[in-house]
């Protein structure tokens, strides 16, 4: 339970995951402490320093590498705040799913069509006539009906 509280939290606040070479790597994660930023998923490999931290701490991390003498490349951005960004400059997809939205609205209230059942095949079209008379037709706004007529 706590590893997706872990990564809903995450998700949320926006996770980076990057490298750093060419420095210390002990001196960079002391220098990134010093500075308040919060490292996970800490490995090392052949002098490269994975690493993953939050969007917030992004500032601080490129200031420890700064002083740490380390290069920063960003591997992958995910969470909201990137999607937002993303989102932001798509109009196409807030729009169209706004559009889509209405449409939805205005077709649920609209009655489509008058099925008759339940009563014998002589009587469906007097029930269908009376219905019609009552505004029971195809294509009416629902808000005009009153079904307990």
């Amino acid at each position: 339970m706590r590893d997706l509280t872990d990564r809903v939290f995450r998700f949320i606040n926006g996770t980076v995951f990057f490298t750093a070479e060419n420095g210390f790597t002990g001196v960079f994660v002391a220098k990134c402490r010093k500075n308040g930023v919060a490292l996970a998923d800490v490995k090392t490999e052949n002098g490269v320093l994975y690493a993953s931290t939050s969007k917030k701490c992004l500032p601080g991390l490129f200031e420890s590498a700064d002083e740490a003498g380390a290069d920063i490349k960003i591997l992958k951005k995910i969470g909201l705040p990137f999607l937002l960004v993303r989102v932001k400059r798509n109009y196409g997809l807030p729009v169209g799913l706004l559009l889509s939205l209405l449409l939805i609205m205005y077709l649920s209230s609209v009655l489509w069509s008058v099925e008759i059942q339940g009563v014998e095949i002589t009587d469906k079209y007097e029930v269908a006539k009376i219905a019609e008379e009552c505004g029971f037709v195809p294509g009416v706004p629902l808000r005009t009906l009153n079904a307990t007529e």
